[in-house]
């Protein structure tokens, strides 16, 4: 019942409004089209065609400036001192690429590219068209020779035929490179954003709503835009459907009367030289609908008065009869839907008729009703949903002092335990070598092995204890945070590795290191671990050890690799747990939590650690340092 009643509105009001709308347009649109074109159609035919041929000359000088300019700005790059002289070291140089010389070209091309927004990469070739250096390692190894635009560059400088890729109008922008001796080096390619050479074409000062500029060339016998148009296809159009645009793409010039895409215009037209013509042949139209160029009646000025006050006359007989009949009630509906967004869910609307007004007014009171139910309903599930979600975070509190709690007391109690059992573990330690002093002459083989045996494992536990004292000591007992010089700290954790280092010959390769907040002591015990590890797991060859930092912005990335025996990548994770072993103790001693501790230091200052390795490859641990410290 109600869609019912509500098609009845929306039917009765759009036939009053279609009828108010299409008597109002239909009777204007007839006098001015009549009494226009019959006395305005040929003054305005000498004026338009003036303006469009003075519009032409303009929109030509431009392109054509913009086009020059990139053309110059891509000999600019070719014709760099320093660019042509290492394209020709390579030339001359007997090794396939000269040390240093894609960094040094990269560096000098990125340079070029930053002179120009238009500029979105820059590519050199060889004379064979090889890409040699690039701002993007992408173009690297790509080979241009079969490219036109390529081929072009080889003799000229060349702005290429755009292309739409990703949304962006873009094109190759080539010239050749030559050194001072004329000897050809290659191409310098440039991929150029012609987001500028659009605004020009979309420049439409002077050319009203319909007027429009297009620069196209002719493909087979369609023709193919430089810029899609706003209302055409990106196919293009057909030559026969644009006489003058095909005109002038064959080098002809002229104005006047012409069809376009189906539509009458007028227009100008002429060859454009965007490129060669031997490369490809451009042409240039500015037109403007006929429609359009023709409603412009200045010169009727005492009519349109005329014509004015008579749709005055009838505006105001329409207003008030709109004024009388509709305004009222709809500003009344209008208010109340007002107060009802503002929250005011009360308000009604007096209904005053039974008509389509009074049966919309009478649908928006429904409304308000049934809105004002949802918003009761809606309030009590919040409330419901408020106590549920205060009762969870109660109980999650709860949970998280008493988590806090069971980490405090866990770090207490290893540190308890671990220093309670240092003392009976020295009396134990002490008194096997007091027997093995006491029985060295008298005991047999069998006694003296059972006290060593007895020894060693003294000394292992006092090793573990040793080990975990550290383990627990990471976040309780560690140095206050506090700049720190980064290569100090590694340097210091070699030297505590000297006896390892020299014993195996190993190399260890240090490049600079930044300063970061960090506990110097936990950071030398760290990169002491990690090292240690490399010259511990050692294969044959002789331990090759390279540390690495990178800035990756909020925090720092270091790592530290090595040509050891490598790890299973299927260990990657139990490798940082406590007493996790990889290996028996006979062929690699240990007490198992060194990446343990390792990794609670990098949790302390707010990063993580994790390892590459392939077995037999070496492997590779990385970690980060927060920048941010608390």
């Amino acid at each position: 019942m109600v869609r019912h009643a509500n098609r009845q509105i929306r039917r009765s009001i759009f036939l009053k409004l279609a009828t108010f709308v299409a008597f109002v347009v239909i009777l204007t649109a007839t006098i001015v089209s009549w009494v226009g074109f019959r006395f305005a159609k040929k003054s305005l035919n000498d004026e338009i065609h003036t303006r469009l041929d003075t519009l032409a000359h303009d929109r030509e000088e431009r392109l054509r400036s913009y086009v020059s300019q990139q053309k110059e700005r891509a000999a600019l790059v070719a014709s760099r001192t320093r660019l042509r002289a290492q394209l020709l070291d390579r030339l001359d140089n007997t090794t396939p690429v000269p040390t240093g010389f894609i960094e040094g070209t990269r560096q000098i091309l990125i340079d070029a590219n930053e002179t120009t927004a238009d500029f979105l990469a820059i590519w050199v070739t060889d004379p064979d068209g090889n890409v040699v250096t690039a701002t993007d390692d992408a173009y690297l190894g790509r080979n241009y020779s079969s490219d036109a635009d390529y081929q072009r560059g080889r003799r000229e400088r060349h702005l290429g035929t755009p292309r739409i890729e990703n949304g962006m109008l873009i094109a190759q922008l080539v010239a050749p490179a030559y050194a001072e001796n004329g000897m050809f080096l290659g191409v310098v390619m440039v991929l150029l954003d012609l987001h500028r050479l659009e605004d020009l074409r979309s420049d439409r000062t002077g050319l009203g709503e319909t007027g429009d500029v297009i620069v196209a060339h002719a493909d087979g016998d369609r023709l193919r835009r430089l810029i899609p148009l706003r209302t055409e296809s990106r196919t293009g159009i057909r030559s026969a459907e644009a006489p003058a645009l095909a005109s002038a793409v064959e080098g002809s010039s002229g104005r006047g009367l012409s069809i376009h895409n189906g539509k009458q215009v007028l227009a100008a037209w002429r060859p454009f030289p965007y490129q060669s013509p031997d490369f490809q042949k451009w042409g240039m139209i500015v037109k403007i609908d006929a429609a359009e160029a023709y409603a412009p009646i200045a010169h009727l000025r005492r009519l349109q008065w005329i014509l004015e006050g008579v749709l005055v006359v009838l505006g105001i007989g329409t207003a008030q009869f709109v004024a009388r009949r509709f305004c009222a009630p709809i500003q009344a509906m209008a208010a109340v839907a007002k107060q009802l967004a503002q929250g005011n869910l009360h308000a009604r609307v007096d209904v005053q008729s039974t008509d389509e007004v009074g049966q919309l007014a009478e649908s928006l009171n429904q409304m308000a009703d049934e809105l004002s139910q949802s918003h009761a309903q809606l309030e009590a599930r919040i409330l419901e949903r408020t106590t549920e979600l205060e009762e969870k975070n109660q109980h999650l509190e709860v949970a998280r002092a008493s988590l806090l709690r069971s980490n405090e007391d866990l770090q207490q109690f290893a540190y308890v335990a671990s220093h309670d059992l240092q003392e009976p573990l020295r009396a134990v330690s002490g008194y096997c070598q007091l027997l093995q002093s006491k029985l060295e002459d008298t005991a047999d083989e069998d006694v003296k092995s059972f006290l060593g045996h007895a020894t060693d494992g003294a000394k292992r536990m006092k090793a573990l204890i040793d080990s975990l004292l550290d383990f627990a000591r990471v976040e309780t007992r560690g140095d206050g945070m506090e700049l720190t010089d980064t290569g100090a700290a590694v340097a210091e954790a070699i030297a505590n590795l000297g006896a390892a280092i020299e014993a195996s010959g190993a190399q260890i390769d240090v490049p600079e290191l930044p300063e970061l907040i960090a506990d110097r002591g936990q950071l030398v015990r760290l990169f002491q671990n990690l090292i240690g590890n490399a010259i511990k797991f050692r294969g044959d060859a002789i331990p090759q050890v390279e540390v690495a930092v990178e800035d990756q912005g909020e925090h720092w990335l270091f790592s530290v690799c090595d040509n050891g025996i490598g790890i299973d990548s299927k260990y990657a994770g139990r490798i940082f747990v406590i007493f996790q072993r990889l290996h028996t103790r006979t062929a690699y001693p240990g007490t198992g939590l060194g990446l343990a501790i390792a990794k609670r230091i990098v949790e302390r200052h707010g990063g993580r650690i994790w390892m590459e390795s392939q077995v037999g490859k070496g492997s590779k641990f990385l970690f980060t340092i927060s920048k941010r410290r608390e």
